[in-house]
């Protein structure tokens, strides 16, 4: 069941994330910034890319070390790690994908680190392109 309730969440959020891109194309979206529980949220995106990892035969690890709670705009960063997991799990064929939360110093430094191919150096300038 929390699975489902994971699931329809992240599907609307997609659906915000869009009407959000048209926000930002037109210089409107604001961020909105709110404390918000790094931990939870990390548990929920694992809980939401596990079961398809387990499928293709990948492992899937959380690593966390960082503070509980963090300032941050939520939807957002929530989007960036679902956009950044199910690209690993779409090129990753064998091995494992690990979702890492550090403290470094005064920061937080959240990872996607996979055994897929990478990126050619020569996609690195369309890296940031929209729909690239």
């Amino acid at each position: 069941m929390r699975n489902i309730q994971v699931c329809s969440d992240s599907l609307l959020s997609v659906i915000n994330n869009v009407l959000n891109f048209s926000k930002l194309e037109a210089g409107k979206f604001q961020v909105s910034l709110v404390k918000t529980s790094l931990h939870d949220l990390l548990d929920e995106v694992t809980l939401l890319f596990s079961s398809q990892a387990q499928k293709k035969g990948l492992i899937f690890k959380l690593s966390n070390s960082a503070p509980e709670f963090l300032e941050t705009d939520c939807a957002c960063l929530r989007q960036i790690l679902i956009n950044l997991i199910g690209n690993s799990l779409k090129l990753t064929e064998e091995g494992s994908i690990a979702l890492i939360g550090n403290k470094v110093v005064d920061e937080v430094h959240l990872e996607v680190r996979d055994t897929g191919p990478g990126i050619a150096k020569e996609d690195f300038e369309k890296l940031f392109s929209s729909f690239v």
